[in-house]
């Protein structure tokens, strides 16, 4: 069991569960269009964070960005000469699906806490995140602790809509004013099954070191149009299967990155495979034969390349007439060795069809590589391993997207990583129904951020092993 640190004194599990329920009333729910966000809710959430944490709101600065996005500063002596460390979180979460309503145990926005856990949305993606952060600054505050460098909260309003206007303008705003950070903190890794990676028994502590690149791709196919009673050879829909085959057909090559062989070679030990085990730790000489057997699954693929998954396909109206245009989507999720414009020129290659238009709905690059080394990966790890000793630490390739890839404007050590240990087999309740918090082991989780802070920003922190 963590404790904190330098006489820090926290409130118990359940009164720790009962501000993340407090949190959970405010449908802070982002849209793709600014207009269309609902922004009471999201000053109701910020009120709320002022009432139920006031020492930190009388301690830090607070900035509004985009009117929505919170960006806070503790303002540390500069005694270290460091830069800042961030740890960071977002506001917003996805509505409950229609239907659904009624599957729920308890209503997804009642903040409702029975004798086991804290039920409803965000209380996992990722309100409780901010909760961890703010009781652990709050906490340290109260015990008289001035970190020595600055400490920044960051909490992003539009992070399930891509970020841009939350997370992307926060990293911008500290660019601008010259301010860079060591250590950046989000979602994204944590604590999990061994199982999962084929170490049955072995606890996983998996820090988030990159993630991979977001690309919508559209393809359009023209052709005459008419009457399907009299059709020609071939149709704009037919040339646009054509097109979709041939993209399909030809997938980007393997490609074992430095995150997925720093993830293999951390868990290799332990694996049950004996003979992944051997290809694991004995890269980069054993790569042929460790691609091999890591192919061999779709997710083992989706690590080793850039994706390709076609989505979405329209064309004509009614069955009874020919399309004038016929459209399709392809969703690439991009491996730091390609780039959004590899991936159009590579489309438009294997279509080799002046007919086909490609072009770009939306897409990003994969985020920077984080270092695996150095004072604040080995704090962090450290800190993990004062909360459970018995963890191995995997650095870990972060298949889908956090607003944690805008962060790299500002630093060269942006991590995923939550401490919720009670929640590691719930995750598939976040996006989904009947998300919930254990109550249980909570304050062992705040417990992780004020050790975390503590560690990082104080010479003593930095000096315990």
């Amino acid at each position: 069991m963590l404790t904190p640190v330098c006489g820090v004194q926290l409130p118990g599990d359940r009164e720790i569960a009962e501000h993340l329920a407090g949190m959970l009333i405010y449908k802070t729910i982002s849209n793709n269009d600014p207009t269309k966000i609902d922004p009471v809710p999201f000053e109701g959430f910020r009120a709320y964070l002022e009432k139920t944490y006031p020492l930190l709101h009388k301690t830090l600065e607070r900035r509004l960005i985009n009117q929505h996005a919170l960006l806070y500063r503790w303002a540390g002596t500069g005694a270290s000469g460091r830069n800042g460390i961030l740890l960071m979180a977002h506001q917003d979460v996805v509505p409950v699906e229609p239907g659904t309503e009624q599957d729920w145990v308890h209503d997804a926005f009642a903040g409702d806490i029975d004798d086991e856990f804290v039920w409803g949305r965000g209380s996992l993606d990722i309100k409780n995140a901010i909760m961890g952060a703010m009781e652990g600054v709050e906490a340290l505050i109260a015990a008289g602790f001035t970190p020595d460098r600055d400490v920044y909260l960051a909490f992003g309003h539009d992070e399930e809509v891509l970020g841009h206007a939350g997370a992307e303008a926060i990293a911008a705003s500290l660019k601008a004013q010259g301010i860079t950070v060591d250590l950046v903190l989000d979602e994204g890794g944590g604590f999990g099954d061994g199982a999962e990676m084929g170490a049955p028994g072995v606890l996983l502590a998996s820090i988030g070191v990159f993630e991979k690149g977001y690309l919508d791709v559209k393809l359009e196919a023209s052709h005459k149009g008419g009457h399907s009673s009299v059709p020609e050879d071939d149709t704009a829909l037919s040339i646009l299967a054509k097109a979709i085959l041939a993209v399909q057909e030809h997938p980007f090559p393997y490609e074992v990155t430095a995150p997925l062989s720093a993830m293999y070679k951390a868990v290799g030990p332990y694996l049950e495979d004996e003979e992944l085990k051997a290809a694991a730790l004995g890269l980069p000489e054993t790569e042929q034969a460790f691609t091999e057997l890591i192919a061999r699954t779709p997710k083992g693929r989706a690590m080793l390349r850039t994706t390709t998954a076609g989505t979405q396909a329209f064309g004509a109206p009614a069955p009874n007439i020919m399309p004038q245009k016929a459209q399709a989507v392809f969703n690439f999720r991009l491996s730091p060795v390609q780039t959004v414009e590899d991936v159009v020129a590579w489309c438009e290659l294997v279509i080799a069809d002046d007919r086909v238009s490609v072009s770009i709905v939306k897409g990003q690059n994969a985020s920077i590589i984080s270092r695996m080394e150095g004072e604040s990966f080995e704090i962090l790890s450290r800190t993990i391993h004062q909360m459970r000793p018995e963890a191995v630490i995997v650095p870990k390739m972060v298949l889908g997207g956090t607003d944690a890839r805008h962060f790299g404007l500002v630093s060269p050590g942006v991590y995923r990583f939550t401490p919720f240990i009670g929640a590691m087999h719930l995750h598939d309740t976040v996006h989904g129904t009947n998300e919930r918090m254990p109550i249980a082991g909570l304050q062992e989780s705040v417990s992780f951020y004020v050790n975390l802070i503590y560690n990082l920003c104080s010479e003593q922190g930095r000096k315990e092993q």
